[in-house]
């Protein structure tokens, strides 16, 4: 089966946008494959993240701005993937708010 077709359709917004907190920036998510993709604060925010027992990780890639953040965590966050706080905070530092 040939995937050039669904690869070559445009990007669709995957979810309402959210708004900023303190701390946290805007974000808008997208459909992707095996990432998520987000506009923060303006900029394209690509990542991967993943949890099991005593682990989190997450790691961002910064396109336009030639940064990527990487969160290596060995504890559990209930009820959640990896790490939020952090990787909202690690976005929030290299977007610029």
């Amino acid at each position: 089966m040939s995937t050039s077709t669904s690869l070559s359709r445009p990007v669709r917004g995957f979810g309402p946008p959210t708004e900023a907190k303190p701390g946290v920036p805007a974000q808008i998510p997208f459909d992707s494959y095996a990432t998520t993709t987000a506009l923060v604060n303006g900029r394209w925010a690509v990542g991967h993240s993943g949890a099991a027992h005593g682990v989190d990780t997450d790691i961002d890639w910064f396109p336009d701005l030639d940064w990527t953040a990487v969160i290596l965590s060995n504890h559990d966050v209930p009820g959640s993937g990896a790490t939020p706080g952090l990787a909202a905070t690690a976005r929030a530092l290299v977007t610029g708010q």
